[in-house]
């Protein structure tokens, strides 16, 4: 994923449901383009909003881990400064 981020099969990757055994790996194989190569998920960025949404829900169990829920929250708050309707 790190030598190219363009082969991940990011539907499938997102596309994941009810397997909480497999969040912290789906998601830390998520972090690197996510922080990094943002146009790479530009395609798939309304679904994994949703998910890191359902994901990161202070009112829902914890998920991925307080060093996952770090890295998915800096690249949605660069997110938000540049593009505030598609954080909402």
């Amino acid at each position: 994923m790190l030598r190219n981020a363009t082969s991940v099969p990011l539907p499938v990757l997102i596309g994941l449901k009810n397997d909480l055994v497999e969040n912290r790996p789906v998601f830390r194989a998520l972090l690197y383009p996510f922080q990094t190569l943002i146009d790479v998920l530009a395609p798939h960025l309304d679904t994994l909003l949703r998910v890191c949404a359902h994901v990161l829900d202070p009112n829902r169990p914890d998920r991925v881990g307080d060093e996952i829920r770090a890295g998915l929250i800096r690249p949605i708050g660069a997110l938000n400064a540049q593009s505030p309707e598609k954080v909402q």
